[in-house]
């Protein structure tokens, strides 16, 4: 898929708009930045001044991105000079673009239509597998790395991130023991003790070792004095899952995950872990879903690969809700905006949704002529050309969207008989039911 980059999206609405050129500068620029020099601009316009007032923005070198406002220009010797300088010189075989109408009010109106397509005409259809059902990890599947350490773990000797072994997602924590020296990943959630005093707590996830008495899990009720331990992995180079539930003692001050690796330079492996007490019925659904359409439940806890099978939660389900199953998440979400960066892209392919990208283009272009009507240092002449010029682009718009296959065919709603969505201030929420 080639996603649609900000470059190309700004040069369709500028043709859109005849507002585009493109140009090479044929000699370089003066020292202070202040001045460019292009021999091609003579065929553009014999006027001296055509340009004044336009913008100039690099599209390449030194300081690609740039945009300057042209104070000047010569026709004897082709310079254009800019009200303010270039971060500094510009030489001969940078590429520019020269706009009568800024790029940054440009870069909004295309992503004033990213916005207000969705959903009916864009969206991005999503599918989300991070949340576990009464998880009380954080960055349980270890996707989240940045060296040394997973985020939200506290690690003792060496921990990275393995991208090739890996039970779910695209990683898994790779933790390396030293001679004399255990390696650990811990996590210790924040929980009231008084209230799960008693109860048991689950912890399991998956580990892969070559050695035996490599690798396990473990829990601490005291800060990491003491511990329950589950046997080590059998060494059989394979992906194992561990188990420990056991009662909260009542002389427990904190609870604490543990991923160990024992001493003797050993290494070992683990994905996918999780913790849980009680229920919890209130999640927080992943911020790139504006809109969830359905929700299932991992059928088999000891597949989460992407064939793994999730079945669909109802009234008539099998079985109901579980404690440490993965859910599946359907939704969409808002394609992405662009920024300013000229290779920021948005996920509408190119190649094959070309009538997409006339679309966005075409709903920009309207959405720029009415914002530059309403400009106050507009002249009267200039209101009522920009005001017939959003008139066309709205017909343009509507012939568009009346196009078969325009509407990006949206995600079958699945019955809410055991969940439902709330959303306040903070956040969207899952709310599961009959629990």
């Amino acid at each position: 898929m080639a996603n649609l980059t900000h470059v190309l999206a700004r040069q369709r609405l500028s043709e859109n708009l005849d507002d585009y050129r493109s140009q090479s500068l044929t000699s370089n620029g003066n020292a202070g930045g202040t001045a460019i020099v292009d021999t091609t601009l003579a065929q553009l316009s014999p006027d001296t001044d055509f340009c004044k007032d336009w913008w100039v923005q690099l599209t390449s070198g030194t300081y690609s991105g740039q945009i300057r406002k042209v104070s000047a220009y010569a026709t004897s010797t082709t310079t254009i000079t800019l009200i303010s300088a270039f971060g500094g010189q510009v030489l001969s075989g940078v590429t520019y673009e020269l706009h009568v109408i800024h790029p940054t009010a440009k870069l909004n109106a295309l992503n004033r239509g990213l916005e207000e397509l969705y959903p009916s005409f864009l969206y991005l259809p999503l599918r989300d597998k991070t949340l576990v059902l009464d998880n009380l990890l954080s960055n349980s599947d270890f996707e989240s790395y940045t060296s040394p350490d997973f985020a939200n773990w506290t690690r003792a000797e060496t921990a990275a991130a393995e991208t090739t072994i890996y039970f779910h997602g695209s990683q898994s924590a790779k933790l390396t023991s030293g001679a004399a020296a255990v390696a650990q990943l811990y996590q210790a959630p924040t929980i009231n003790i008084n209230e799960v005093t008693g109860k048991t707590v689950t912890f399991w996830g998956q580990v892969y070792a070559t050695a035996a008495s490599a690798a396990r899990l473990r829990l601490s009720f005291d800060g990491g004095s003491t511990f329950t331990n589950h046997a080590y992995h059998s060494g059989d180079d394979q992906w194992e899952r561990q188990t420990l539930a056991v009662a909260v003692p009542t002389t427990a001050t904190s609870i604490r995950a543990y991923c160990e690796v024992a001493t003797g330079t050993l290494t070992g492996y683990f994905d996918a872990v999780r913790m849980y007490i009680n229920k919890v019925n209130k999640l927080t659904i992943p911020t790139t879903i504006d809109r969830l359409h359905g929700v299932l439940q991992q059928r088999n806890i000891d597949r989460e690969a992407d064939d793994a099978d999730y079945d669909p939660m109802g009234q008539y389900s099998a079985v109901g809700w579980q404690a440490g199953r993965r859910l599946l998440l359907i939704g969409a979400g808002p394609l992405t905006r662009f920024t300013t960066t000229e290779t920021s892209t948005t996920e509408i392919d190119s190649t094959s949704q070309v009538q997409h990208v006339n679309l966005l283009t075409a709903y920009a272009a309207r959405w720029l002529s009415r914002q530059v009507a309403m400009s106050p240092t507009v002249a009267a002449q200039d209101v009522e050309r920009q005001l017939r010029n959003m008139g066309l682009w709205d017909e343009e718009v509507k012939r568009l969207q009346a196009q078969p296959g325009i509407r990006m065919a949206q995600p079958a709603t699945m019955l809410r008989e055991s969940w439902n969505t709330e959303r306040d201030a903070s956040g969207f929420y899952l709310i599961l039911k009959g629990r």
